[in-house]
């Protein structure tokens, strides 16, 4: 069953960059053997709405599905989403995959109206943000 955390259990916090969304999930992700997929909606403001793991994977790999990514933002109200998920390899660089996957949400966010903000790629002590390394990828921030 996915875990979901209410804005009001997470205090408000804000999801301006990738160091927010890295400190905000670091501590569920450390020493996982296997890859989870996380989805942090946000408001106008980039104020945190909600947190939830949406699917878990293997050690190398994680499927992920739009219908799922966009499911919890639309009950959410959100204006735009953030994505995350660990390698547990601790190397954090994008894979082929990674950039697939993420041309594809931000094709269907542009679709709902509900942007991809950045898709941040995290280890335990390292993380790797899309919208730094392939602005192109994602859209302008909110």
């Amino acid at each position: 069953m996915p875990r979901r955390s209410k804005a009001s259990d997470v205090e408000r916090r804000t999801c301006q960059t990738a160091e927010d969304v890295h400190s905000m999930l670091r501590n569920q992700l450390d020493d996982l053997e296997q890859e989870q997929f996380w989805v942090l909606c946000v408001d106008a403001r980039m104020r945190l709405l909600s947190i939830e793991m949406i699917h878990k994977g293997t050690a190398h790999s994680v499927e992920v599905h739009p219908r799922d990514v966009f499911r919890r933002a639309i009950r959410s109200n959100a204006a735009g989403i953030a994505l995350a998920h660990n390698h547990p390899s601790g190397d954090p660089t994008p894979s082929p995959e990674d950039l697939e996957l993420t041309r594809r949400l931000v094709e269907c966010g542009r679709l709902l109206g509900i942007p991809v903000v950045d898709h941040v790629v995290m280890t335990r002590n390292k993380f790797r943000s899309l919208a730094e390394l392939y602005p192109a990828l994602i859209m302008e921030a909110l």
